[in-house]
C-alpha cells in the first residue's frame, strides 16, 4: 500500500526524535539510502537505524524498495512530496528547509 498523506499524529512522533529527524536530513538529498549506510554516516548501529527507519515508513513520512534481501532495502522521501526548495509535504504536514 501507498499512502500519499502521513497521518498528523504519526507523522509528528516520528519525526520527535533526534535521530530521526537527522534521517529525514539525509534524505532530503532525495536520493535512495540503505539503513547500513545510514547507521555509518550518523554513527550508530544499524539495528537502532532499522528500527528507526521502520517508525518513519510505517507513519508515512518515508517509503521503502525492497532489494534482493533485507540488508539491499532503500529508504527515500517519496519524490513527488519533496520541492525543490527542500520543504517536505507530507499531505496533512508541510516541513520547511529539510536540506541543511
Amino acid at each position: 500500500m501507498i499512502r500519499r498523506r502521513a497521518v498528523p499524529v504519526q507523522a509528528f512522533k516520528a519525526l520527535g526524535s533526534e535521530v530521526r529527524w537527522q534521517i529525514l536530513q539525509m534524505l532530503g538529498d532525495g536520493l535512495e539510502h540503505s539503513a547500513s549506510e545510514i547507521a555509518a554516516i550518523l554513527k550508530r548501529d544499524i539495528d537502532g537505524v532499522a528500527k528507526h527507519l521502520r517508525l518513519m515508513r510505517s507513519a508515512g513520512v518515508i517509503m521503502s524498495q525492497k532489494g534482493e534481501d533485507r540488508r539491499f532495502e532503500m529508504y527515500r522521501l517519496r519524490r513527488e512530496a519533496l520541492g525543490a526548495d527542500g520543504s517536505l509535504d507530507l499531505g496533512t504536514v508541510l516541513i520547511r528547509n529539510v536540506r541543511e
